[in-house]
């Protein structure tokens, strides 16, 4: 593993994001893991059912987008989820860089996002380092999104 595999696999996930996101450049993006839960109908998806997330995060406005891909695939799983003052019921900041976030139709996300993460890609494990955009994303939910 390279300082160039951990720069390919950022690029990487961005574009995934970018496909999904229209105004994805205004988003500071991280690797995350942990789990989503769909209210009925969404069939197919077990409650708790981890997930791999790119999360996305911007300050005007303040919102957190959570986009579930596949590894080590690298594809959408689900369509993204844009959560914001309109239509965040409940967020928490838990312990060891997990959060937790629901929308007022009961959309729940709980992440954990980490300074270095492992990934298994193409066959190879490959290390992704976001120490300063994790600080920088605990900062944000800490000052910002939590008691939107």
């Amino acid at each position: 593993m390279t300082t160039d595999d951990g720069a390919r696999l950022k690029a990487d996930l961005h574009r995934i994001f970018d496909r999904q996101i229209s105004t994805f450049g205004s988003y500071n993006l991280l690797y995350g893991y942990g789990s989503a839960e769909y209210p009925p109908p969404r069939a197919g998806i077990a409650p708790g059912t981890r997930r791999d997330f790119i999360v996305g995060y911007c300050m005007t406005p303040v919102e957190v987008v959570f986009a579930p891909f596949l590894l080590p695939a690298l594809t959408p799983v689900e369509p993204a989820t844009a959560v914001n003052a309109t239509n965040l019921a409940f967020a928490e900041i838990g312990t060891d860089s997990w959060y937790e976030v629901e929308t007022n139709i009961g959309v729940r996300f709980g992440v954990t996002v980490r300074g270095r993460a492992r990934l298994a890609v193409d066959g190879s494990t490959t290390w992704l380092d976001q120490g300063d955009d994790a600080d920088d994303f605990a900062r944000f939910m800490a000052e910002e999104f939590v008691d939107l």
